[in-house]
């Protein structure tokens, strides 16, 4: 499509303001576009917490596990643009059956947690246990 057609120099994606996964792109001489695509019904919005030094723990990677089956992974990142920086909550989808999210956390411990079916907002800590989130 042709909507999104120039140069580029920006895209965001987020929570913004209705619980629905939304992405703003922005163009050079452009105006911003907004894709909403609809509520977190469907998704898992996760957020680690490291030890001291790290407490958002920058540097971890999350991604769903099988026994046969390893999903792509998301990693907690900062300061990887120019004048702004990455969310530390990440956004996942449902976890297909009987899989775990594995974290491999800043210094290289792995810990497996299993997430509730319900969507939600969770905060995983770094022994692997999962706290709900307002």
């Amino acid at each position: 499509r042709d909507e999104f057609a120039g140069e580029g120099r920006g895209v965001a994606v987020g929570d913004f303001w209705d619980a629905s996964l939304t992405l703003a792109v922005s163009q050079v001489h452009g105006p911003l576009r907004i894709l909403d695509y609809g509520p977190m019904s469907s998704r898992h919005r996760v957020r680690l917490r490291g030890g001291e030094g790290n407490p958002a723990a920058v540097g971890a990677k999350l991604r769903w596990v099988k026994p046969t089956l390893k999903g792509p992974v998301s990693e907690i990142q900062l300061g990887s643009g120019y004048a702004s920086a990455n969310s530390t909550a990440v956004m996942l989808p449902f976890a297909p059956p009987d899989a775990q999210l594995e974290v491999r956390w800043p210094g290289g411990q792995r810990t497996l947690s299993t997430l509730p079916a319900k969507a939600g907002r969770f905060e995983i800590q770094s022994d692997g246990s999962v706290r709900p989130r307002p």
